[in-house]
């Protein structure tokens, strides 16, 4: 355990890892909503899949870090070095081996949201304006599959060129490669989604207006409730997620310029040490840093499955669970057997009510009901057979519970 992150930063790793987890599921649980509703291959399921990949690596590296630390922060002054030859190094994490490649397959799953909000923003944007293409015509699906492919394609083929030897030692080209295209995709993507939000509002203006118009000419007498009555509203809480996805592509936006910063002055400030920073402030700032990244997750889950549809399948499922639950604790009251057990059992509180019954056979067969003023006890059958000439008495055992066996024979409950 010499290896791993120091006591004193055991609670602030718990916590992160615990946070981690929840947006992990809240992506989880719109993965699985979004292929239940029949959505398999749209721009919202895989950017809820890229971000539950991204966020599962971060555990990873996040359980990674907190068993190898000493090792992790042994590498990274020892790169922290070698950015002096390497300027583009200090603009990376630090580090190599596995922890590298977890980092850099979150990359990969940023630069691939990024790509597909961008999408997303575009399919938007056409439908609201009522885009039509006629050269594109017939190829919307083949162009639409294949931004789909290329948004998980792409930034790896970038982030793959980004590491070698002549690019390495360029910072301009190295940042390029590695930034270029979340930057430029969420620039866009946010430039699209507010030309969408304006264009839809002055639609369902316009349209409002076309109404009202109609009312007027068509609507007469003083009881008439005029064009206020015909007014469409405009959904409020579109926009409003429409901003928020903003704010949110802004906030990354800053947020990816501010790591980069952070890395190349940690790294500066590593080179003039004569040893690896094993401090437990470092050990605590560097947990935390693990944070934005996985709440990307719930911010994924809070924008596309908090929908009215979605929300209505949650209050089912879990009133189904419910349900089920109780049934579980009562299985008396809801899972017959077999025999004279499919009849249901009265409950504690309400008397048991018996029948005599004698069954005769012979020439005409009869059925005769009598209810004695006794237990359930002397219950007995009585069978004539016709080749006997008496009768056969079998009484009931008492082991066995025959309440309510009108409900069979279809005699209706007193």
């Amino acid at each position: 355990m010499n290896n791993a992150i120091p006591p004193g930063a055991y609670l602030a790793s718990i916590l992160v890892l615990l946070w981690s987890a929840f947006c992990l599921a809240t992506s989880i649980l719109l993965v699985g909503m979004l292929l239940a509703n029949g959505e398999r291959t749209n721009y919202v399921t895989l950017l809820a899949i890229a971000v539950c990949v991204s966020s599962t690596s971060s555990i990873v590296q996040q359980i990674y870090y907190a068993c190898e630390w000493r090792t992790i922060k042994t590498v990274a002054w020892e790169q922290s070095k070698a950015a002096i030859d390497m300027p583009a190094i200090s603009y990376t994490p630090l580090s190599t081996g596995f922890n590298l490649a977890l980092f850099e397959i979150q990359w990969v799953c940023y630069s691939a949201v990024a790509i597909l909000v961008l999408g997303w923003a575009i399919a938007l944007a056409k439908g609201v304006y009522n885009l039509r293409l006629p050269q594109l015509a017939g190829k919307e699906q083949m162009i639409s599959a294949t931004s789909k492919v290329v948004a998980f394609i792409l930034p790896a083929v970038l982030i793959g060129l980004s590491f070698m030897d002549p690019i390495m030692r360029s910072v301009s080209a190295f940042r390029a490669l590695n930034s270029v295209v979340i930057l430029a995709s969420f620039g866009l993507g946010a430039v699209l989604m507010i030309a969408t939000s304006i264009q839809y509002v002055r639609t369902r203006r316009m349209f409002a207006s076309i109404q009202d118009s109609v009312s007027k000419g068509t609507t007469s007498g003083p009881h008439s409730n005029g064009p206020r009555a015909q007014k469409i509203r405009v959904d409020k809480v579109l926009l409003f997620r429409f901003l928020i996805a903003f704010v949110i592509l802004a906030i990354f936006e800053v947020t990816i310029v501010c790591f980069q910063l952070i890395w190349s002055k940690s790294s500066s400030y590593l080179a003039e040490q004569e040893q690896a920073d094993y401090s437990l402030s470092t050990a605590r700032k560097d947990v935390i840093l693990f944070i934005p990244g996985v709440t990307a997750s719930l911010i994924a889950f809070l924008l596309f499955g908090t929908t009215a549809h979605f929300r209505k399948r949650y209050r089912d499922f879990f009133r189904s669970l419910h349900g089920a639950c109780v049934r579980k604790r009562r299985p008396s009251l809801s899972r017959p057997r077999s025999g004279t057990d499919v009849w249901e059992t009265l409950e504690s509180d309400r008397p048991i009510s018996t029948y005599r019954c004698t069954v005769r056979s012979g020439d005409a067969d009869t059925l005769e009901l009598t209810r004695p003023e006794k237990s359930w006890k002397e219950v007995e059958v009585s069978v004539q057979r016709a080749d006997k000439g008496r009768d056969v008495f079998v009484p009931h055992s008492p082991g066995r519970d025959i309440a309510q066996p009108w409900r069979s024979l279809g005699i209706p409950q007193r």
